[in-house]
């Protein structure tokens, strides 16, 4: 885990300061950075067909790195405080949620809601209306 608050440190030196981020390392672009790993991350990395590995090591950080820097090429490590937060709140579980699972906007591209879905009969539900989406 020294390596994830080592890549931490970096994100907080290297993006521009905003109020979180201080920015001190201008010659550094964030676009160079690696999301640091934590379990939810790897998880969810999984789950979403980003990574195949199992192990939470430095190639799977780089392998879900390169699926968020198709996101934003920029900066691929904004999303490491939201991806972890689904997590970290009970939102996503590595064994599926009835209840979490139906209405996230991930479903359709996570293979335990997937299976959760499919098992349960269940249908996703509108986020809006929460009527169940057919």
């Amino acid at each position: 885990m020294r390596e994830a608050a080592a890549v931490r440190f970096l994100r907080w030196m290297v993006r521009r300061a905003d109020g979180l981020d201080l920015g001190i390392y201008g010659s550094l672009s964030p676009s160079r950075l690696v999301i640091p790993l934590d379990t939810h991350v790897a998880f969810l990395g999984r789950a979403l067909g980003w990574t195949r590995r199992r192990a939470p090591d430095w190639t799977m950080a780089a392998e879900i790195t390169d699926v968020l820097r198709g996101l934003d090429p920029d900066d691929p490590v904004k999303y490491d405080w939201s991806l972890p937060r689904l997590g970290i709140l009970g939102e996503c579980a590595e064994r599926g949620h009835a209840v979490h699972c139906p209405p996230c906007p991930l479903v359709a591209h996570c293979r335990v809601g997937r299976r959760l879905l499919k098992s349960a009969k269940v249908v996703p539900a509108d986020l809006e209306t929460g009527v169940p989406c057919r």
